[in-house]
């Protein structure tokens, strides 16, 4: 007898299972349709039938250690790397489909691909490790042939390969009319928005506009992560403000409904001498800022663009090539990103565009339009990378990295960079600028009667499956330090969680307990409208030690790098880490042991010197070889180059190789790496 697994459960698999459930023992599915449900409960099988319910934190080898870092930094690379070699490499449809975006697109297009590829792909790896899993840890699985079914993919043939070989299962294609509904509405979908787009832009015909700025300028996407000047808040150009860069050269640019441009953002930004644009009327909620409209180029761009496609698809079919049309709707949705972003470049006079959201594959689109009209696209690096990652892949033309230990991560990642430019923690100016903050919210605490000062970050919870992080296990830890609070009357605790604005609701159960500790006056809350406002190592230099999660990592490089002893908890089970090399010195598994340690530092800081020493963490100065506080400045001069370059009238690869070499002879040669691919 057998046991099968679909993946998404559909009517018409139900329908099958009615006629040849006795071949199973049993059936489960991850994901069932509202038609299948009924279907199985009309049928009788919904006791033979059932859904596979997994929490992904729980999914732990024979050692305890974690799923996680498998399935998220070598299963899904394997399998993207095998789809890019087996597929993307081979297809012609692809290499055609690049030669119409210049210059240098080959290795970007594929990225797009892959990258689109890692997002389908990404479910279906975590449910073969499941079952895996489950068959290793299950008797009645274990002696049992196991299927597992999964939705018609152009990737099935790698899919197929990897469960053979890391999974031992066999897997088998089942026909999706979700898939194909889905694939219809992405098409039409796309023919809709494209047609609007090619609208609006044709009625922008009589519009009037100003002449583009005779200025190169650098823009910058805002995304949430702060909006002011203070060299002791989180924003989104760190780069921006402490470089030499005009004030007047920069332009941030709006395009979240969800968060417009405000009239008080406006008016800072208008203050600080920094340009501000909507792209969109629904950006912005002020009537005294620019918004972006479309021009007739628009229009032309999406259905020349759209008209090459079809002449390429259209060869590849009487071919009998069918995967172009499966790509199709994904590509007309890059070439309208290209064409708009083209045309908003171009209006605008933007030489020099900075963007981190990597994990898009569509900002592909936007980084070859900006090549095509003569410009150079930035990105950076944002957090500690413990593994590499699919999402990580960059395909920005000059790509700022911590320090070399990362770039080993990005290469596996999957990512195509003209260049790689080494600069250090990219807010390492924080750690002298919140001194006096800090020693405010230590005064503070001491006031209340706190003798020894704990700090505590967080990582974001959830209970839903994939989460690595249940609400329950960040309630026991909040538990337990806040009961430390109210136990202990001289210990002192200022926690910072990664989300405040949704910790009340996940941890709801433990509020009473919250108020109790806040109002002893010895804990402290951090707060911020979507994420921490504060820098991080403004709360670890106001504390006597810091606790933070192994599985984030970035709040705990930033406190190392600004002096501050650090203990990783893991309660996930991410033994492979390399801080595991330092066990009960720098990582716990058991938060007995390590608040424990922290009683024994507190009686003998000289005989437990080594607990949460920087000077442990494996590779810290290889994750920033410069430790100088000037990061943000060497990438604002790196930028300020450029613009430099096209004030002159240079090409981009003039500029570019300008700014390397001018960056090579300010830090090392070592410190650019060109041609990364």
């Amino acid at each position: 007898m057998k046991i099968i697994f679909y993946d998404y459960f559909n009517a018409a698999d139900a329908i099958r299972a009615f006629f040849c459930f006795k071949q199973y023992e049993k059936m489960y599915y991850f994901n069932i349709s509202r038609l299948a449900k009924f279907l199985l409960i009309s049928l009788g099988l919904n006791k033979q039938v059932s859904l596979f319910d997994f929490r992904l934190s729980e999914i732990k080898n024979d050692l305890g250690e974690s799923y996680f870092p498998k399935i998220f930094g070598k299963d899904l690379i394997g399998v993207c790397d095998d789809i890019q070699k087996n597929i993307l490499d081979v297809n012609t449809f692809v290499d055609s489909f690049a030669k119409i975006f210049k210059p240098n697109s080959s290795e970007k297009i594929k990225i797009f691909f892959r990258k689109l590829a890692g997002k389908e792909m990404k479910d279906v790896v975590v449910f073969m490790n499941v079952i895996s899993w489950y068959c290793k840890n299950s008797q009645k699985a274990s002696a049992k042939v196991v299927e597992f079914a999964i939705e018609k993919t152009l990737f099935f043939n790698s899919l197929k390969e990897f469960a053979i070989k890391e999974c031992n299962l066999t897997v088998v294609s089942h026909i999706s009319f979700r898939k194909i509904l889905g694939y219809c509405y992405f098409f039409v979908g796309n023919v809709h928005v494209s047609s609007v787009t090619c609208l609006k832009s044709i009625v922008n015909l009589t519009k009037k506009r100003d002449a583009p700025n005779k200025e190169p300028l650098v823009s910058s996407l805002y995304t949430l992560r702060g909006l002011n000047f203070n060299l002791t808040a989180r924003n989104d150009f760190p780069w921006l403000l402490l470089s030499d860069i005009e004030r007047k050269q920069a332009l941030i640019y709006f395009d979240r409904k969800d968060m417009p441009l405000t009239e008080d953002m406006a008016t800072m930004l208008k203050e600080q001498g920094v340009n501000c644009m909507a792209v969109s009327d629904k950006a912005t909620t002020s009537k005294n800022v620019a918004v972006y409209q479309p021009t007739p180029r628009v229009a032309k761009m999406i259905i020349g663009l759209t008209f090459k496609a079809l002449s390429l698809v259209a060869r590849e079919m009487l071919r009998r090539r069918f995967i172009s049309i499966i790509f199709f709707p994904a590509i007309m949705h890059f070439i309208r990103s290209f064409a708009q972003a083209y045309d908003f470049y171009m209006i605008n006079g933007i030489k020099v565009d900075v963007d981190f959201v990597d994990f898009d594959p569509y900002r592909i689109a936007r980084r070859l339009a900006l090549a095509n009209a003569g410009g150079v696209s930035v990105s950076h690096q944002l957090s500690n990378w413990p593994i590499s990652n699919v999402i990580l892949g960059s395909s920005a033309d000059a790509y700022f990295v911590f320090g070399p230990y990362y770039h080993s991560k990005l290469l596996a990642s999957g990512t195509c960079n003209e260049a790689v430019i080494v600069s250090g923690f990219l807010t390492d100016y924080s750690f002298s600028q919140v001194k006096e903050k800090s020693a405010k919210l230590r005064k503070k605490l001491l006031d209340n009667g706190a003798e020894f000062i704990v700090c505590y970050f967080d990582e974001n919870s959830s209970d839903r499956r994939m989460s690595i992080i249940p609400n329950g296990r960040s309630r026991l830890i909040y538990k337990y330090l806040l009961n430390w609070v109210l136990n202990d009357k001289t210990i002192g605790l200022i926690c910072s969680p990664k989300r405040p604005r949704t910790l009340q609701t996940r941890l709801s159960e433990i509020s009473g307990l919250m108020q109790q500790a806040k109002d002893t006056g010895r804990c402290v809350f951090m707060g911020g409208e979507y994420m921490a406002e504060n820098y991080p190592t403004e709360i670890g230099q106001a504390a006597d030690f810091a606790i933070s999660l192994l599985i984030g990592g970035t709040t705990s490089l930033e406190n190392f790098l600004s002096g501050v002893r650090v203990i990783y908890l893991d309660l996930e089970g991410l033994h492979s880490y390399p801080e595991y090399c330092k066990k009960d010195l720098l990582v716990f598994n058991d938060l007995d042991k390590l608040i424990m340690a922290i009683k024994d530092y507190r009686l003998n800081p000289k005989v437990n010197d080594d607990l949460g020493n920087g000077s442990l963490v494996p590779g810290l100065k290889e994750k920033d070889p410069f430790c100088d506080g000037r990061s943000a400045e060497r990438m604002g001069q790196y930028i300020s180059w450029l613009l430099n370059g096209f004030s002159k009238g240079k090409t981009r690869k003039q500029v570019m190789d300008y700014a390397n070499s001018r960056y090579v002879d300010a830090w090392g040669k070592e410190k650019v790496i060109s041609g990364v691919n």
